[in-house]
């Protein structure tokens, strides 16, 4: 059973790669990029008055705020296999979010 889930992942991952790749263009209009593996990412900056706050509302501002992406990925009909994976950027004197999908 492993092996046949792990198949279809596989099958899954090369499927959203190519219609990543295929659409770099439209994505990178849409504030979007793609990395060579097909992954699709942005990073998203934080406000003075939100940066200022704690930590759990900077995540929550993150999320509230992927609508436009959520819906440029349904244009080209990868929303329902993207999920995001948000992590902080540690820079000092930044306040900023990678956001992948």
């Amino acid at each position: 059973m492993y092996w046949i889930n792990l198949i279809k992942d596989i099958r899954l991952w090369v499927r959203f790669a190519k219609i990543a790749k295929q659409n770099r263009a439209y994505l990178e209009k849409n504030k979007l990029r793609v990395d060579k593996l097909g992954r699709i990412y942005t990073v998203i900056n934080l406000p003075e008055e939100i940066a200022q706050g704690n930590e759990y509302m900077h995540e929550a501002w993150v999320l509230q705020h992927l609508k436009p992406f959520t819906q440029t990925l349904l244009e080209i009909g990868v929303a329902d296999y993207a999920y995001p994976e948000v992590s902080k950027i540690d820079e000092p004197n930044s306040s900023a979010f990678l956001v992948v999908m």
